[in-house]
């Protein structure tokens, strides 16, 4: 009888450690970054996969010890919905609260993403003749399953390759001169007098 005690406690005792193991709370991680693509300088097409990428981010999901991929998808839903947020919010220049670390983002010390934008295309030294531009703006989420597509390098070389992205902007235009006489001066070109 003392043995059916000992065994039944014992398989009682490890189907409580095998399940807990399976229920115990996990984190994942996906990183992020925006990336824009030229669409168009001086008013002319150019060719796409042509872009500026910014940012450094990372989110951090969790969940059950069984279902790590779900973990991988809501730290990608907490990037996306701060692309989204920030996007919607880029004329306050500051950064909303999902961009956080207490909503689970890390690294996003982006304030002003709108002068951030403007100032990468605008006051480029290699583009000094840029009057305007005209970029499709991309949140990009990438990582293990769950976090987006595998991606080897930051640059889109094709197109299509976006379409796992997050959009947030299609045809942001951009008046360049005017951004460079507000937030850089030193680019202006010299007067000839």
């Amino acid at each position: 009888m003392l043995r059916l005690i000992v065994l039944c406690a014992g398989v009682i005792c490890l189907w409580a450690l095998i399940n807990g193991q399976a229920n115990a709370e996990v984190q994942r991680h996906c990183s992020g970054y925006y990336y824009m693509d030229l669409v168009q300088e001086n008013g002319k097409p150019v060719q796409r996969g042509n872009g500026f990428n910014f940012g450094d981010y990372s989110a951090v999901g969790s969940c059950g010890n069984t279902v790590k991929n779900r973990c991988r998808e809501r730290a990608r839903n907490k990037l996306r919905a701060c692309y989204r947020d920030h996007w919607k919010a880029r004329w306050d220049r500051t950064r909303p609260i999902s961009c956080t670390q207490s909503k689970g983002v890390k690294r996003y010390a982006l304030n002003d993403l709108k002068k951030q934008m403007e100032t990468m295309v605008c006051c480029d030294g290699e583009n000094r003749g840029r009057s305007s531009t005209v970029v499709d703006l991309y949140g990009v989420t990438h990582g293990d399953n769950g976090c987006g597509a595998k991606i080897v390098r930051k640059t889109f070389k094709n197109v299509s390759d976006l379409r796992t992205q997050t959009l947030l902007s299609e045809g942001y235009k951009m008046d360049c001169t005017d951004i460079r006489k507000k937030y850089c001066p030193g680019m202006l070109p010299k007067r000839a007098n």
